[in-house]
């Protein structure tokens, strides 16, 4: 009975070790992660994201119809989950910063962030939007080709 008590005892003492273990190893993992996730690239990225999206969602489907391209339904729901998506995130992207007081009490970070992540999302807009003028010529086609079949 005694060896059945310091057994449990020892069993004990050695899932306890084991769970720090573990967990001393999950925070050091989440603190080598977040060295990559700095604060200035998170609002960058999420400015981006939207400026990009929410662009190509109103002002390029806008564009497109005036000059008769035409869009593809599928690129106009991407468009808008993304921007919805990158739109609900941007208030929390937005907001991780000010736990870090060296980021917001430094007025370079934040303009640059904001400032880099509207190029970033001026660019992607104009790619999203060859992408999203070829998908409506390919549209096109396939509907001229199938009247001249019929």
């Amino acid at each position: 009975m005694r060896e059945s008590a310091a057994a449990s005892a020892e069993s004990e003492e050695a899932k306890k070790r084991r769970s720090e273990e573990a967990s001393a190893t999950i925070i050091d993992w989440i603190e080598t992660i977040g060295t990559f996730y700095t604060s200035w690239a998170l609002v960058t990225a999420g400015i981006a994201l939207f400026v990009s999206h929410a662009s190509q969602l109103i002002i390029g489907k806008l564009w497109a119809l005036a000059r008769g391209k035409g869009f593809s339904f599928f690129e106009c729901v991407n468009d808008f989950l993304v921007a919805a998506f990158a739109g609900m995130a941007l208030p929390v992207v937005l907001m991780i910063p000010t736990g870090q007081a060296a980021f917001i009490s430094n007025p370079l970070h934040v303009l640059s962030a904001a400032g880099v992540g509207m190029i970033l999302g001026v660019i992607l807009y104009t790619h999203g939007m060859k992408q999203e003028l070829l998908a409506g010529q390919e549209q096109k086609d396939i509907e001229q080709a199938e009247r001249k079949e019929a």
